[in-house]
């Protein structure tokens, strides 16, 4: 098994869904349903895109490296690279709803 498919496998069991789309937006790896990669796949290709034109536009010279939003139930992390980009769709524990940020 290559080092890509257990990283993918120790990931899998903690959180709901995890992603890997290649430079033209299509998954590439999923844990998660056809239904479910073009629905999140669509939305988050172009928030990263606006997110990334912003950062740009703030200072040239950065990039963006990580992009993180919390939802009601979910969390969403994506690390946009140049050739690929990590979606990952955790769930928030419902411990962690009632607690004050710090």
């Amino acid at each position: 098994m290559s080092e890509i498919e257990e990283a993918i496998n120790r990931v899998k069991g903690r959180v709901k869904g995890l992603l890997i789309t290649g430079p033209d937006g299509n998954s590439v790896r999923s844990t998660m349903t056809k239904a479910e990669d073009s629905k999140l796949t669509g939305y988050i290709n172009q928030l990263v895109d606006k997110a990334r034109s912003v950062v740009r536009d703030v200072n040239p010279a950065n990039d963006m490296t990580l992009l993180r939003f919390t939802l009601k139930r979910h969390e969403i992390l994506v690390t946009p690279g140049r050739n690929f980009r990590i979606i990952v769709l955790q769930e928030i524990n419902k411990s962690e709803e009632g607690a004050k940020p710090t």
